[in-house]
């Protein structure tokens, strides 16, 4: 599902694409969206509260999306099954 949502502790938490069905998450990680010191903050408490709720978290550069798809493929494929 791409830019699923989930509501985990009383915060709202969005994944830029999920697998609910086996609690997986995949995020895109970019200069632009993750780049900043608050970014960085934020996104490690969305990382906590993911695994303190039982979802797993792969997390992938834009270089990696682009320069090596059927590999991220191949991983998110393997944790799915």
């Amino acid at each position: 599902v791409y830019q699923y949502e989930v509501v985990l502790g009383g915060r709202r938490v969005r994944m830029d694409f999920a697998a609910p069905s086996v609690r997986l998450g995949v995020e895109v990680l970019g200069l632009r969206e993750h780049g900043t010191r608050q970014a960085v903050v934020d996104d490690s408490a969305r990382r906590r509260l993911l695994k303190v709720h039982g979802w797993e978290l792969l997390e992938y550069t834009k270089l990696d999306m682009t320069r090596s798809p059927r590999r991220v493929a191949r991983e998110i494929s393997e944790v799915v099954a």
